[in-house]
């Protein structure tokens, strides 16, 4: 049963990070700051993502950016659809 609730909670952090990147926030330290993530759990999230094929993480080539969260094919899917069905 708690590891359901564990699914859970991690399945919505997982949409609340695509929603804020479709939205147009890429900077990671950003995202985890409005979402009140503690960047070290929020780095996990990135890492599962990443492993789901929902972002890539790259280089930003804006001086002075460090890195940026990319949306796949996949994760740019069930961003949309999750905003949609959202509201």
């Amino acid at each position: 049963m708690e590891a359901d609730r564990v699914a859970v909670k991690a399945f919505r952090a997982y949409m609340d990070i695509l929603e804020k990147v479709l939205e147009g926030t890429t900077s990671p330290t950003k995202i985890a700051e409005e979402l009140d993530m503690y960047y070290n759990q929020f780095k996990k999230y990135l890492e599962d993502m990443k492993t789901l094929g929902l972002i890539t993480v790259e280089h930003d080539p804006r001086p002075g950016s460090k890195l940026r969260v990319v949306l796949t094919e996949l994760g740019n899917c069930m961003a949309r659809c999750y905003k949609e069905r959202k509201s």
